[in-house]
């Protein structure tokens, strides 16, 4: 059962839904909305009674995710008609494609060239998703075995990914995720956040003694941290064409 509902004329409809498998009661807030879930067994009235409890803090939620969704809008004009790749914005020279083909982009020394074809509904958008995802394949890769080497660590499998939030990660199984975002990123990020992942395949915490081994293969580690607080947003902000 979903159910709509105002409890706070500055607050968007709140969705409440019964999920077969879920054991404890949850609020959800994205810029989209507010859901509070629970368990099958758990009455609206239960939903809603947990929803006031949490009314405050609801409505902080909410206020920094319209904050962030500001921010992100004004990335989105302050970028528009750049790309940004390994840490450098480049300007868009946008050129029509006349024989049919799909629209791509051509990277250069100092701009790319985004060749469209009008007829293409998403043309743009699926020509820099492909430039990013190919730039990604191609040197993340190339980066991640120069760093193993460095460590004299053996990871598992590579998967180059589409985490909305997160930038890398190491399962027990010695696997590396990296985002594929990570390509607009210049290359001594790159090499922090995968020795941090490598540095896992030994610890596979965030203890004291994983943080010493980071900062000694990686001595600019506090200023690479610096950096992701400073250009985080930016880098998970898609491009303005």
């Amino acid at each position: 059962m979903t159910r709509n509902e105002r409890p706070f004329c500055s607050l968007p409809p709140a969705t409440y839904t019964q999920r077969k498998h879920q054991k404890n009661l949850r609020i959800r807030v994205t810029g989209n909305g507010i859901t509070v879930s629970g368990p099958a067994r758990c009455t609206h009235k239960e939903m809603r009674d947990f929803y006031w409890k949490k009314a405050d803090w609801i409505k902080k939620a909410w206020q920094n995710q319209q904050e962030k969704e500001k921010k992100r809008r004004l990335l989105i004009e302050k970028n528009r008609g750049t790309l940004l790749i390994r840490g450098i914005r480049k300007r868009i020279i946008e050129q029509v494609q006349t024989d049919g083909k799909k629209s791509l982009i051509d990277e250069l020394d100092e701009y790319v060239v985004l060749y469209h074809n009008p007829k293409e509904k998403e043309g743009k958008e699926a020509a820099v998703n492909t430039f990013y995802l190919k730039a990604a394949l191609k040197e993340l890769p190339v980066h991640l075995a120069r760093n193993s080497k460095l460590l004299s660590v053996s990871p598992g499998k590579l998967s180059i990914r589409n985490q909305k939030t997160r930038w890398g990660s190491c399962s027990r199984k010695g696997n590396i995720s990296l985002n594929w975002r990570l390509i607009k990123c210049p290359v001594w990020i790159v090499n922090y956040i995968i020795i941090h992942e490598l540095v896992h395949l030994r610890h596979f915490n965030h203890s004291r003694a994983f943080w010493q081994e980071v900062t000694q293969c990686f001595p600019e580690t506090d200023k690479a941290r610096k950096w992701i607080r400073q250009h985080e947003a930016e880098v998970f902000t898609e491009d303005g064409l």
